[in-house]
């Protein structure tokens, strides 16, 4: 069977470059939400254990987020972030950028 390559619209193309470019940022965030998750705990002088015990999960768990090994369970980052007092948006480490002056709001394609 001969595949042939696949032709997009404009519409589509974007669209399918927005999906890259937002996997890209979900992969740094990866990376940054145990980091985080580790500055704001150090900064409180919270220890792993009442990191956990807080928020009903294993210390274990905590090590885990914090070497970047796992990521907590999307049902608990609201409450991590009420933990901590900061919001979603600081919790992942999210500063949205400006658009482009002379492309108006184009942040998600490049």
């Amino acid at each position: 069977m001969q595949r042939f390559p696949t032709i997009y619209t404009e519409t589509e193309w974007q669209m399918r470059r927005r999906c890259r470019i937002t996997v890209q940022y979900m992969r740094e965030v990866d990376m940054n939400i145990g980091g985080k998750i580790q500055t704001l705990r150090k900064s409180r002088g919270i220890t792993q254990m009442q990191l956990a015990a807080g928020l009903g999960v294993s210390f274990q768990a905590v090590s885990k987020w914090e070497c970047g090994r796992s990521l907590p369970d999307i049902g608990l980052l609201p409450v991590i972030a009420e933990c901590f007092s900061v919001s979603l948006d600081e919790l992942f480490d999210y500063r949205p950028e400006p658009p482009c002056p002379d492309e108006g709001d184009n942040r998600c394609v490049g």
